[in-house]
């Protein structure tokens, strides 16, 4: 490998993924998988909770412009060690598109990568129940397996509230037809979606929802964590590359930790209802660690998983 081949990777990979600008975003599940855009944006985009697209205009790539795309992964991954055996398509949600070009998609990729066992992809329940059964039988005898099915909640009355375009039955019938298919999925729910007024709901209803499914995997994320200072390392990281993000992470972790000890320290035992700490020393102490911690963990994540954040 030499260091043309570097250089002209480097290019490539953001030509590859520039449209979607600082907020890439990878299901956990195929964090290692080889990446093809073939869609951008969501083609519902409505959803209140979600920001994974936000400002991005739907958009269906063209087949001319995805064997681009797939001829620059295969430049990309020649030097490969292993081959190359699960593929994703980039996207809100790919399985939107139809069956036909999900098939000759599909086909792109194994003549690029003759040993890929699946091709997996972002999906919404009415992308699924969309499809005949005959078509899911034949999208997985393709190779399209392990789908990352977003159904948030279990709870009705949470998925109107943030009108998520798909009721509690919709969800079940979508993971019903991918079991009599055979495509395995993920699902994904997000803790605090009903919010005050209707946690319990959420909880019970997203309980008894999974427990008639047969998922390969449950991905629950939080519906906000730090989102101010994960978009901000999301910024620097596009714009300025791992050392800037690295040293910027490290500088917004001490802002934190100071803050943090500052309040532990003085005015929150006065909401708490507890005495004041006769020492500050053991809450500076229990901020640093938590910190410290946080910061070791994260900055890991970050260089494994680019874009988790």
């Amino acid at each position: 490998m030499d260091r043309n081949f570097v250089a002209v990777a480097a290019r490539l990979r953001k030509e590859l993924y520039e449209e979607y600008g600082a907020f890439y975003y990878v299901p956990m599940a195929e964090s290692r998988s080889v990446q093809l855009p073939v869609t951008v944006g969501c083609s519902y985009g409505r959803c209140l909770f979600c920001d994974l697209n936000h400002g991005l205009a739907y958009r269906e790539l063209s087949c001319p412009e995805i064997r681009d795309k797939v001829g620059k992964l295969r430049f990309l991954h020649q030097y490969d060690r292993r081959p190359v055996r699960r593929c994703l398509l980039s996207g809100g949600n790919p399985f939107f598109l139809p069956a036909e070009k999900l098939l000759w998609i599909a086909g792109e990729l194994r003549g690029a990568f003759p040993e890929c066992e699946s091709v997996s992809c972002f999906a919404r329940a009415d992308d699924v129940m969309k499809k005949s059964a005959e078509e899911l039988e034949t999208l997985h005898a393709a190779g399209y397996d392990r789908l990352c099915l977003g159904i948030e909640s279990g709870s009705e009355r949470v998925l109107r509230y943030h009108e998520k375009g798909v009721g509690r039955a919709g969800n079940a019938e979508a993971m019903r037809k991918l079991d009599a298919a055979g495509i395995s999925y993920s699902v994904y729910v997000i803790l605090g979606l009903g919010g005050r007024a209707l946690s319990d709901e959420h909880i019970a209803e997203t309980a008894s929802l999974l427990n008639g499914a047969r998922p390969f995997e449950l991905t629950v994320v939080n519906l906000v964590t730090q989102i101010g200072l994960n978009v901000a390392l999301n910024i620097i990281n596009y714009r300025s590359g791992p050392m800037s993000f690295t040293f910027y992470y490290v500088l917004m972790e001490l802002g934190v930790f100071v803050l943090e000890a500052i309040l532990y320290a003085n005015p929150l035992h006065r909401f708490s209802g507890q005495p004041k700490p006769e020492s500050a020393n053991r809450t500076v102490g229990y901020a640093l660690t938590a910190n410290a911690a946080s910061f070791a963990i994260g900055l890991w994540l970050a260089h494994i998983i680019p874009g988790i954040f």
